[in-house]
C-alpha cells in the first residue's frame, strides 16, 4: 500500500507503482485514495506570485515544509486508522506499507498505532521528515505513540540533493536511530520528488523488492 505526501496525489505515485510491480515480488499494490487526507495535505499546494516568478521552486517547496506545523496532527492519525481498518476487514497479509514524503509519517502511525504485525510485514518511507513532524505535533497526538514497532522492519530511504529530509534531525525517526536494529537507512542520488517520481536507475524498487 503506497501514500503519497504533502503537495501530491496518488496518481502522482503511478511510476513508482509500476516499477515497483515490475519486480515480481507484490501480488497487487494499492495507492491510498482518501479525499479527507487529499484535500487537506493538498491545502499546502500553493506558491506565492514572487517564487513563481522567479523559477524559484525549491525555496518555495522549503518554505511550505516549513509551514507543516500549521497542518493538523488529525491527518496523519486519521489516515492511518483508514489503512488500519482496510488493511484487517480485507485481512490482508505481508503487507509492506510505503509512504513518501508525510505519507511516510502515515504509514509509520498505522503500524505503531495498531497491532498490525500479523499483516505489515514492512515499513518503506521514502524522504520522509519523521523528526520534524513529531517536534511540531508530539504534543497534539492522540492515540501515537511514535516509537518504531519492534515486530515491523523499517526502511528509510533518503536522496542526496533533498532540500525537504535535509538532515538527521528532520529526517531520523527517533532521537537516536542508530540503537534500532530493524532500521535501516540508505542514502541515494536524488531529490525529494524524483526519489520517487523516477525510480529507475536508482535501485529503489530493488531495494524494496529485496527488503
Amino acid at each position: 500500500i503506497v501514500v503519497h505526501g504533502m503537495m501530491s496525489h496518488y496518481k502522482n505515485m503511478s511510476n513508482f507503482c509500476d516499477a515497483l510491480y515490475s519486480k515480481g515480488v507484490f501480488d497487487t499494490i494499492w495507492c491510498l485514495n482518501d479525499y479527507s487526507y487529499q484535500g487537506r495535505v493538498a491545502e499546502a499546494k500553493t506558491f506565492s506570485p514572487k517564487d513563481i516568478a522567479s523559477f524559484n521552486l525549491p525555496k518555495a517547496i522549503l518554505g511550505k515544509l516549513m509551514s507543516i506545523g500549521d497542518l493538523p496532527a488529525y491527518i496523519i492519525e486519521g489516515a492511518a486508522q483508514l489503512l488500519h481498518l482496510l488493511i484487517t476487514q480485507l485481512e490482508m497479509k505481508n503487507v509492506a506499507l510505503i509512504g513518501h514524503s508525510l505519507g511516510g509519517l502515515v504509514v509509520r502511525c498505522t503500524a505503531e498505532t495498531y497491532d498490525l504485525s500479523s499483516y505489515v510485514n514492512n515499513i518503506v518511507t521514502l524522504a520522509s521528515p519523521h523528526r520534524l513532524w513529531l517536534k511540531t505535533h508530539g504534543l497534539k497526538l492522540r492515540k501515537w505513540t511514535p516509537e518504531p514497532n519492534q515486530k515491523i522492519k523499517y526502511l528509510a530511504l533518503l536522496g542526496k540533493g533533498d532540500m525537504v529530509a535535509v538532515n538527521t534531525d528532520v529526517s531520523n525517526l527517533t532521537a537516536s536511530d542508530t540503537e534500532l536494529s530493524n532500521v535501516y537507512k540508505v542514502l541515494l542520488k536524488g531529490n525529494h520528488t524524483n526519489i520517487h517520481d523516477c525510480p529507475h536507475g536508482k535501485y529503489i524498487p530493488e531495494l524494496i523488492a529485496g527488503f
